[in-house]
């Protein structure tokens, strides 16, 4: 008997200690909370972002993987942007080309210099998709390896095009490397007819099939820009004020300055959103972002 009391304690401890957590989470960041910033922005909540595009099933930031991101139905479509040592700004995450390329074959020894050391020419003479046939074979495609690097301004085309009209999320990466990379995705994006002369987002009105249904409707927030880097951010807010930012954070930014409370501190002050990444978007830090008004892109 006593076994089986045993049992039942730890059995009865098992279901109460996460629905405990559950409760407490609940009330500590409920989970209508995020209406009010969100509509407040003119934001539909939940939203749906193909982070580098729909990179589960497609080499992530390459054109087929923002293609289906697109055509699947995702609200914004996030992308990473740096810069070619000729000035071309492209669509790449990592510091260096040798996880997603073929760097080490082409350009033996440079494979972990820096992606802004290479050309727009050197760029285009990798392959940036047969990696993902190697490492996930269940979902390899032929058409997969030889795919190239895309042009920022190949990314902002694609996705003017198409049924769907997903909104852009755009990370401006390590801006401390590419001086005035800010106004630069500004004047492509100018060019693109997603901002107007005075960097103000063109509003497009969401495209309906033949049985009316509307696919997604961004009005003034089709573009958000963010980063991890405050001094980029403050710089768009300068030069682009009416372009959606969206401060980028991580654990270190935390301990840097002190506590999450100074990171909300800093993003009320560059009317930011907040991007909490990893640990930090626990509740009882999404909480406290959400009362103090600001969306939470996780």
């Amino acid at each position: 008997m006593k076994t089986s009391r045993k049992v039942l304690v730890f059995a009865a401890s098992a279901l109460l200690i996460p629905l405990a957590i559950v409760i407490a989470s609940i009330i500590i960041s409920p989970p209508w909370a995020g209406n009010g910033p969100a509509a407040a922005r003119g934001l539909k909540r939940p939203l749906a972002v193909a982070h580098r595009g729909a990179s589960y099933y497609a080499p992530e930031l390459t054109l087929p993987s923002f293609a289906l991101a697109r055509d699947i139905g995702a609200d914004y479509i996030e992308t990473d942007v740096q810069r070619t040592r000729d000035g071309i700004l492209f669509n790449f995450h990592d510091d260096d080309l040798s996880r997603t390329t073929n760097v080490a074959e082409i350009f033996p020894g440079r494979e972990k210099d820096p992606v802004g050391t290479f050309t727009r020419a050197e760029l285009q003479r990798l392959d940036a998709g047969a990696w993902f046939n190697r490492t996930h074979p269940d979902r390899a495609k032929k058409g997969f390896a030889g795919l190239k690097i895309p042009s920022f301004r190949q990314y902002i085309d694609l996705l003017a095009s198409g049924r769907n009209r997903p909104g852009l999320l755009i990370e401006v990466k390590k801006p401390e490397v590419y001086p005035s990379i800010e106004k630069q995705i500004l004047a492509e994006l100018r060019a693109g007819g997603w901002l107007d002369e005075k960097n103000r987002v063109i509003t497009v009105p969401a495209p309906g099939d033949a049985g009316g249904r509307v696919t997604v409707g961004l009005g003034p927030r089709r573009v958000i820009l963010q980063s991890f880097d405050e001094r980029s951010l403050a710089v768009l807010k300068q030069i682009a004020p009416t372009v959606m930012r969206n401060y980028l954070v991580d654990e270190d930014d935390e301990k840097k300055k002190g506590g999450f409370a100074a990171l909300l501190e800093t993003a009320r002050a560059l009317d930011a959103e907040l991007g909490p990444s990893g640990h930090l978007a626990y509740p009882w830090n999404v909480g406290p972002a959400h009362r103090a008004g600001r969306v939470v892109f996780v």
